[in-house]
């Protein structure tokens, strides 16, 4: 027994089992902590988690700062976890620190340099990590069957005024910037069913007299069962190859970044997703960004009407843009709407660090409620475009911004009395 304890003092390994060094795993959370604070106080100085969308004359981020708060974010969570395992180490039995606690510590070593080489590889800069399988992943019918079984894309009921001409043009047409509204405090329904073939959209509208509460669009077409390829949405939109683009702390946590790569997310700076448009890609954005998504909670339905960075760039792109408005994002968790001055404050200050607004949820589990994605017609700004290689002018920025929210008022008050959840008397209120 004197030699077994011996042998387990002076063991091997990453967990320390010797009692002269308890406060070992402590001081390694601690500079693990203070790592990852050093790499937000770099976001937070030059707003480098923002999109160029917020930077002068629409530039990126210095590479140097952006890299050097990068490499002080994956070292500090390493050493955070690797504190969190040596904590753990010492409610494990005698015999698991003996012969596992090495062990457990080279895998996640392990794992992390190969998270380190997925981090470091600019995915999120040009979309080289999409993959089709991941629209088809099993994961997201158990998501469906979370919120009810509840999740649909469908066509607003303005389709149905237009000529069989303009159905034929738009459904033919390729490249589209597509704003995606809500944000919630997390688009679960515009993520899921906008990126994923739970939410593949067909020829059909929402209908509460029909048994399903929902029927065919356009009787013409038919089913559309016919793809124009493997992408989603290309029954209905046959030439659509969708992206969609996500602040860029997204891409900064591990797991998250693997499935938003793979769903074909990538980072929102502008630059990037002018590459996208450029290579024929359409490109979805959720304009309201981080502080609409403060504005989520049931029965409310708030949006930012004054964002213009996704309309200049359709302007100049020359790309026409629709919208799509989610029916029970905003309704996914309950927020608190007030709170202590000291935490909203330091609310805004993590904001401007992270670029996104972290969350005072009154509860953990998300509602269950229904969540329809409705995509409106498309609308054509060729008469506010510039000429090509010219900035869009400030006059034509206000027209496109006038339509478009015009626009979108009409989809949510066409569409809002058709989707299940308890819609029918909802205002849309656009700051």
């Amino acid at each position: 027994r004197a030699q077994t304890s011996t042998r387990l003092l002076g063991a091997p390994g990453f967990i320390n089992t010797r009692p002269s060094k308890p406060a070992m795993p402590v001081l390694k959370g601690a500079a693990g902590f203070a790592a990852v604070a050093f790499a937000l106080a770099i976001t937070h100085a030059f707003k480098l988690l923002r999109g160029c969308t917020y930077q002068p004359k629409k530039q990126l981020p210095p590479r140097s700062l952006y890299n050097v708060s990068r490499l002080f974010w994956y070292l500090g969570l390493g050493a955070i976890v690797e504190a969190a395992l040596d904590l753990a180490g010492t409610f494990w039995s005698l015999a698991i620190r003996e012969y596992w606690g090495a062990p457990i510590h080279a895998i996640f070593r392990a794992v992390w340099a190969v998270w380190g080489a997925s981090f470091w590889n600019g995915a999120e800069k040009d979309g080289s990590d999409f993959s089709l399988a991941a629209q088809h992943w099993r994961v997201w019918g158990f998501v469906k069957q979370y919120f009810t079984g509840q999740m649909r894309m469908v066509l607003a009921t303005q389709w149905k005024s237009l000529t069989p001409e303009e159905v034929q043009k738009w459904r033919n047409h390729e490249r589209f910037m597509v704003g995606m509204h809500p944000h919630g405090c997390f688009p679960v329904g515009g993520m899921v069913n906008g990126l994923t073939r739970i939410g593949e959209l067909r020829n059909i509208c929402a209908d509460p007299t029909a048994e399903e509460g929902f029927s065919v669009c356009r009787p013409e077409l038919g089913e559309c069962e016919e793809r124009g390829s493997e992408e989603v949405h290309t029954r209905w939109l046959t030439k659509m190859k969708l992206r969609a683009a996500a602040a860029s702390l997204c891409f900064w946590i591990p797991g998250q970044r693997e499935v938003f790569l793979r769903l074909g997310i990538n980072d929102c700076s502008e630059t990037y997703m002018r590459r996208l448009l450029a290579e024929g890609k359409s490109v979805a954005v959720f304009p309201g960004g981080a502080k609409e998504s403060g504005f989520a909670t049931p029965g409310k339905y708030r949006l930012l009407g004054n964002r213009r960075g996704f309309l200049r760039l359709a302007l100049e792109t020359g790309n026409p843009i629709f919208a799509c408005y989610t029916f029970g994002d905003e309704a996914i968790w309950n927020q608190f709407e007030d709170g202590p001055t000291l935490i909203w404050h330091w609310r805004s200050v993590l904001k401007d660090a992270l670029g996104i607004l972290p969350p005072v949820w009154k509860h953990l589990l998300p509602n269950r409620v229904p969540l329809t994605t409705v995509v409106g017609v498309p609308v054509d700004f060729s008469d506010l475009q510039p000429p090509p290689g010219e900035p869009a002018t400030e006059k034509n920025i206000d027209a496109a911004q006038k339509r478009y929210n015009t626009m979108l008022k009409e989809l949510f008050d066409a569409n809002k009395a058709l989707v299940p959840g308890g819609h029918e008397k909802a205002q849309l209120i656009l700051d």
